[in-house]
């Protein structure tokens, strides 16, 4: 997020980054959000959070006993009681090792104009976050770099779970015929049989008007403006994306 959006309403940029699974920036933005708005339930419970999940247990405490004495939110609190109190081990509990295991291990800076470096510290610590490798992907397909998202499709096992996404699909469909690659090195690539009738109807209509595309905006934009493809020959990225 812009920076000056993230000063405004630090919370929501807490909420990202812990979604994100970068913990120690989620952790600095609720610190920003008790600063600047006060003290809240949400902000004190994210900072519980991010200090139990990196094991500073001593901080965590103040957090949570902060929310014990609470009258909607002191069940949840003391679910937690005891892990940071070492009754029990914090990975023993599946909720707080699902975010360990994405936890980055180091404290990262974040990249506010290469946000994708982040993505990729964090898909390096933990391969199976889904919400990391769906922002780097869907980067990826903005900014229209579709050899490194054919990649990134290979290298992330995708081809394995099942059918991919429609514009995912759209995308790789374009980039195979635009490459030297071919079906052989794509074995479990089986995209929907409408988006390769669609694709013919896309490509039959782009011969038709190539040399005049600008013009014939329009036409495209009746059969294909929610396609992968529309978006390639007539969204030009600016300054501001």
């Amino acid at each position: 997020l812009p920076h000056d959006y993230g000063t405004v309403s630090p919370l929501v940029h807490s909420d990202l980054y812990f979604d994100l699974g970068h913990f120690n920036e989620a952790k600095r933005w609720a610190h920003e959000a008790a600063s600047v708005r006060g003290e809240s339930v949400w902000n004190v419970q994210r900072l519980a959070l991010t200090y139990l999940i990196y094991d500073h247990r001593q901080a965590a405490e103040l957090y949570f006993r902060k929310l014990e004495k609470t009258l909607f939110h002191k069940k949840w609190a003391l679910r937690f009681r005891p892990f940071w109190s070492g009754q029990k081990p914090i990975a023993s509990d599946p909720y707080l090792s699902s975010l360990i295991k994405s936890r980055v291990d180091h404290d990262a800076l974040t990249f506010n104009d290469y946000p994708e470096k982040d993505l990729q510290i964090l898909l390096a610590q933990n391969p199976e976050n889904q919400f990391a490798r769906d922002y780097m992907l869907a980067d990826l397909l903005m900014r229209k770099q579709l050899k490194q998202f054919a990649d990134a499709v290979k290298n992330q096992g995708l081809l394995r779970m099942g059918m991919l996404p429609r514009h995912y699909q759209e995308a790789l469909v374009f980039y195979l015929t635009q490459t030297a690659e071919t079906d052989d090195e794509w074995p479990a690539f089986r995209p929907n049989n409408d988006v390769l009738t669609q694709f013919k109807e896309f490509q039959n209509l782009y011969a038709k008007n190539r040399k005049n595309l600008q013009n014939a905006q329009y036409l495209f934009e009746a059969s294909f403006n929610n396609t992968y493809w529309y978006y390639l020959l007539f969204h030009s990225l600016g300054k501001e994306d």
